[in-house]
């Protein structure tokens, strides 16, 4: 019996002292044990951030040209900054044109200049005009206008396709269904196989000038 009692005060000293050292190896490798569904949290948590050092991909890029260009001026001169701020005056790769006030339907020209272009997309077109059949507005600026004639703007577009064996098809005719027409009969109606179906702010245009 006396045996038995020793044998089982040896064990619990070296369970205790297996306990005592597992805990110190995990505390060193990165804090306490979690519990399994902490961990998961944590694992979720850490894929969202940074484990190393951040490389600057700006100046990477940048010393990149500067090492394909080697010109002394240009090592000096450094990147230049893009363009900020929309105010419907030209990037200068088109004319800005006459005055936009003076612009109307009897002397507007298509593709002459950028206050041509813009009179355009503002002008309210009507059904003699060729509006239709179909149709979202009665202008380009109704749904690209902010802050500037093209921007985007609060307007939704109606968007909806399927999925056909792991690929996504657009609808018939395309992915924007017209909200509007010009007669009850012929409004556009989404299809039932058409299961995809979510609704997109209106696309900023103001970019294109520079493509």
């Amino acid at each position: 019996m006396r045996f038995l009692k020793l044998t089982i005060v040896a064990i619990s000293v070296v369970a205790f002292a297996l306990t005592t050292a597992f805990t110190n190896i995990v505390q060193s490798r990165g804090g306490q044990a979690r519990a399994p569904a902490d961990s998961d949290h944590q694992t979720s948590r850490d894929r969202f951030r940074h484990n190393g050092e951040i490389e600057d991909e700006e100046l990477a890029d940048f010393d990149d040209r500067q090492s394909h260009s080697g010109g002394e001026g240009d090592r000096l001169r450094g990147p230049t900054e893009a363009p900020t701020g929309f105010d419907n005056l030209t990037n200068g790769f088109t004319e800005q044109g006459p005055p936009f006030e003076t612009i109307n339907e009897d002397n507007v020209i298509p593709l002459r200049s950028f206050n041509d272009n813009r009179f355009i997309f503002e002008e309210v077109e009507k059904v003699g005009d060729g509006l239709g059949p179909t149709y979202n507005a009665q202008s380009c600026r109704e749904c690209h206008q902010n802050v500037a004639t093209g921007g985007a703007s609060q307007i939704a577009e109606h968007r909806t396709g399927r999925v056909e064996n792991g690929g996504f098809f657009e609808s018939l005719g395309g992915s924007l269904v017209q909200s509007r027409a010009t007669h009850p009969d012929i409004v556009e109606r989404v299809a039932f196989e058409d299961d995809i179906r979510t609704f997109r702010i209106s696309m900023n245009t103001l970019g294109n000038g520079f493509i």
